[in-house]
């Protein structure tokens, strides 16, 4: 079955079908909402009432802030090496505060009480389409809606406890600053369907390569992930689990954001997420 794309604009939810975007009819709902109510497949089949070109949309994050973004930590070998870190035996995972979701487009800002280091961590995001609680992990892929892009923004000081008003790290704390999770633009539905991979992450810099590698080198997959995090904590539909980070990261040669920056991390077959640092 080919692969379908979707994505939320200002005028709706759309199905993208090569340089199209078809409108389509989902009585209103959001696609935020329709993932929520668990009717994300019917994004497949819904029938269109007009259509645009796709380049010319502004696009909104897939999901609403009111979920859970749960972030993995060293899930990739690489980036564990580059910060000194041990690899994992277990999935390392924290829970941020969903206020943090941006838009494709938004800036990401950097806060008036950390502006100094804040970092960039691009990954594929996976979206929770059916409420998961012990799930095994050969079921996992029943419980997504969908994947599509993250950047796992950080201020690093904060996670790291370098931070004046921190006593130690507080990586919850560092990475859920408003517009540090940015998503989208598009959602690549599986449905219960694992697609094919593996996928290559990149990120860029004011056009410049800082990250690149392949979901192929994750320590733990996306049902192991899912599998292990539902049996801690319930997973909802609309809630994000980001899967991790190649090397590359600012933090690994003290090259951290600045304002005027613009932040593109790609993925293929399911597009570009821009986004540019402000000021406060």
């Amino acid at each position: 079955m080919p692969e379908i794309l979707v994505g939320q604009t200002p005028e709706g939810v759309v199905r993208i079908e090569g340089s199209r975007a078809l409108r389509l009819d989902t009585g209103g709902a959001t696609l935020g909402e329709m993932i929520a109510r668990g009717e994300a497949g019917r994004l497949e089949t819904l029938p269109s009432h007009s259509e645009a070109e796709a380049s010319g949309l502004r696009w909104l994050a897939p999901v609403s802030s009111s979920g859970n973004v749960i972030i993995v930590g060293l899930n990739y070998a690489d980036h564990a090496a580059e910060i000194g870190a041990t690899s994992p035996v277990h999935p390392r995972f924290f829970v941020v505060a969903g206020s943090a979701i941006a838009d494709p487009g938004a800036g990401i800002v950097l806060p008036e009480v950390a502006p100094d280091q804040v970092d960039y961590e691009g990954e594929l995001a996976v979206v929770i389409g059916a409420t998961a609680s012990c799930v095994e992990r050969s079921e996992a892929w029943r419980y997504i809606a969908g994947l599509t892009i993250g950047n796992d923004v950080s201020a690093r000081d904060v996670q790291l406890g370098r931070h004046p008003m921190t006593q130690g790290g507080n990586v919850g704390l560092g990475k859920s600053f408003a517009t540090f999770k940015p998503l989208g633009p598009a959602l690549l539905l599986t449905n219960g369907r694992e697609p094919e991979g593996p996928f290559t992450v990149e990120t860029r810099v004011d056009g410049e390569l800082r990250q690149s590698g392949s979901t192929e080198a994750l320590f733990f997959d996306i049902p192991a992930l899912v599998s292990t995090i539902s049996r801690f904590c319930r997973l909802d539909p609309g809630d994000v689990i980001l899967t991790g980070t190649p090397a590359g990261v600012g933090e690994a040669q003290g090259r951290y954001l600045r304002a005027g920056q613009r932040v593109e991390v790609s993925i293929q077959r399911i597009g570009t997420l821009t986004n540019v640092v402000v000021n406060p």
